[in-house]
């Protein structure tokens, strides 16, 4: 597969996850330090995001209808995403794989994945609970900085069509709107990830489109 492109920065699990597991497995001085480590990691990872162009955006009203390998997860995407495959050491109550489609542009990125966790190392509740994890450190990591739209940053979800709950992390940064969606499978995450100018209505159309076009089959 090719190799996911840098640049726009990720704020997702999707580039965090194997940090995660690791720590969640291990003691608490080992947790803290994970945690440091994910926090600087993520605020260097924002210095690109502060020069992004909020250039014009026009629409792509075709786009494409993209389905992952598996076949479990379909999306909506302007064009064809570039895709990236990483298998993470196994921990148990945490992913061992994780594969991304991304899309991006100077002004916007759109990122849609999958957390795979092992059938023989997972039981009922551990997919929940390491996504509550992810999305508190990745809430952390952005700290003051990140405006969070609602209060507490973190808001249920439930996918249409579907018995699949979720979460979604939504907030600004230096002018720039962050999206996060997850939904929680049998031994799965899906996840898609959106960044776009704030004032960019086009984007923001194009965006919603992006997030609300998620099918499952899990």
């Amino acid at each position: 597969m090719k190799t996911q492109p840098s640049g726009y920065p990720r704020f997702s699990g999707l580039s965090l996850s194997s940090r995660i597991s690791g720590y969640r497995s291990a003691g608490a001085n080992s947790r803290v330090c994970c945690e440091m480590h994910i926090r600087k990691r993520l605020l260097v990872c924002l210095i690109p995001l502060l020069f992004v162009a909020t250039t014009s955006f026009a629409v792509n009203t075709e786009g494409v209808t993209f389905k992952s390998a598996d076949g479990k997860l379909s999306v909506w995407l302007p064009k064809m995403p570039q895709a990236s495959e990483q298998v993470i050491p196994s921990q148990t109550g945490g992913p061992y794989k994780r594969v991304t489609y991304s899309v991006e542009s100077a002004a916007y990125l759109f990122l849609a994945g999958i957390l795979y966790f092992r059938d023989d190392l997972s039981t009922t509740g551990d997919e929940s609970s390491y996504l509550d994890t992810m999305l508190g450190s990745i809430k952390a990591g952005f700290g003051e900085q990140f405006a969070v739209d609602k209060e507490g940053g973190v808001v249920d979800l439930k996918l249409p069509g579907s018995n699949l709950k979720g979460r979604q992390l939504q907030g600004t940064i230096r002018g720039q709107k962050m999206v996060l969606r997850a939904y929680v499978g049998k031994h799965s995450i899906y996840m898609l990830q959106a960044g776009f100018p704030v004032n960019s209505a086009a984007a923001a159309t194009t965006a919603r489109r992006f997030l609300e076009s998620i099918v499952v089959t899990d």
